[in-house]
């Protein structure tokens, strides 16, 4: 692999453990990272290539290097990108479609069609209550669907379930696929299978090597799913689970690992929220997240076609 790739999954990796520390508590905004040599032992590279990956993360606001002191995280808010990134990025993405054969009038009109389309309509099927609250908000807030959901209890119940609303996509989980798909070719619409936290989960697995690690939910069905997840995880025995408001959050330490799902977020308010980690930006993976969009641009390919033969 060329160095320059190398130093980016590197970096890519120590960005998702920064990240997933945040959201678990064991690392703070102001921290100081491991030393260079450190972290290159650890991650088997050579400390020029985390050397170069933290000065890629520097670039996204991740973390701050201070000449002769180390390399501090920074604020969650810092790293999102800034106008001069954001349009250096969209140069970039115009620069390409020309070179693709796209002017940019016509890049602009695919936007428009994508983005100005009616919102597409989500049927998000799972099967615990902590994933199906978390899909339904992503979904809703980040691309701006309308989103209904369904336990999947109520298909192993009900084989010939339909919903009362119409929808255009069925969401679930990868592991569902088989479970729901019947129930999208009874409706006629695409599924999508995504993963969920992989970077999280894998952070989790690492730190209970070193010590216990929490989770707070709110289903019974999501805490035994987590246990199944992480059963094969070294020192699995140190994974404490927690579900509201079955169980006293009280007697978590002030200063444990911690995870809270979205849902748990929001019916126990921030003030109610144990350890001091920081609500997650996203659930869904990278390549969920290109995989949604892909049946975003579809859809609104097909409705821009179906108006323009309207028009004719």
């Amino acid at each position: 692999m060329p160095s320059k790739n190398r130093r980016a999954a590197v970096a890519l990796e120590l960005r998702e453990r920064i990240l997933n520390q945040l959201v678990l508590g064991v690392a703070q905004v102001g921290d100081k990272l491991p030393g260079v040599r450190a972290l290159a032992k650890e991650f088997r590279v050579n400390p020029r290539l985390i050397s170069g990956a933290c000065a890629l993360l520097e670039e996204e606001g991740i973390v701050r290097r201070r000449d002769r002191s180390g390399v501090y995280i920074t604020a969650p808010e810092e790293a999102r990108t800034s106008q001069q990134e954001a349009n250096l990025w969209m140069l970039d993405f115009f620069a390409q479609g020309v070179h693709r054969g796209l002017s940019p009038q016509e890049v602009a009109r695919v936007l428009h069609n994508v983005f100005e389309a009616g919102s597409l309509r989500v049927l998000v099927v799972e099967c615990n209550d902590d994933q199906m609250w978390s899909l339904a908000d992503e979904v809703t807030h980040d691309f701006g669907m309308l989103a209904d959901t369904v336990d999947l209890d109520v298909l192993r119940c009900d084989p010939s379930y339909l919903p009362d609303n119409p929808c255009d996509l069925v969401l679930t989980t990868a592991y569902h696929n088989d479970h729901v798909r019947p129930l999208a070719r009874r409706l006629g619409v695409p599924m999508l299978g995504v993963t969920m936290c992989t970077g999280l989960f894998k952070e989790v697995a690492r730190l209970l090597a070193e010590g216990e690690v929490h989770f707070v939910l709110s289903d019974a069905r999501m805490e035994r799913k987590v246990r199944r997840i992480l059963s094969k995880a070294e020192r699995f025995d140190r994974l404490r689970t927690h579900v509201s408001p079955r169980d006293d959050l009280d007697l978590i330490p002030k200063d444990a690992a911690v995870y809270v799902t979205r849902l748990t977020r929001a019916r126990l308010g921030e003030d109610g929220v144990p350890g001091r980690g920081l609500p997650e930006a996203r659930v869904l993976t990278k390549e969920s997240v290109r995989d949604l969009m892909q049946i975003v641009l579809d859809h609104a390919m097909r409705e821009a076609a179906i108006e323009e033969k309207a028009s004719a």
